[in-house]
């Protein structure tokens, strides 16, 4: 998927300009319902890339802070995102932003 291609530019580029804080802002379009076996397996997909995103964020050299931004116009698309972002987040205590 599209976050695929940002699990090494990114944190590549963090690596290279060393900042003190991270914003990422990433919708997880993660349906709670699913109809197909596709479906499914593209959902897992999206939850380990999404996973493997935030720690290599982590690991960028100088540690800077990362904190996880989710706009409120991209909430209401997908019920489940604040689930997941919120899950996820918890797991590695990381700070959650919302902006409406």
């Amino acid at each position: 998927g599209d976050l695929s291609h940002h699990l090494e530019t990114v944190p590549d580029y963090a690596a290279r300009t060393s900042p003190d804080i991270i914003l990422a802002e990433r919708r997880l379009i993660l349906s709670a319902f699913v109809d197909t076996a596709k479906e499914a397996e593209e959902r897992e997909a999206g939850k380990i890339a999404a996973e493997k995103f935030v720690r290599s964020l982590l690991q960028v050299p100088g540690q800077p802070a990362v904190i996880w931004v989710q706009f409120a116009s991209h909430a209401s698309q997908q019920s489940s995102n604040g689930k997941v972002n919120a899950i996820l987040m918890d797991y590695y205590n990381l700070p959650q932003l919302s902006i409406s």
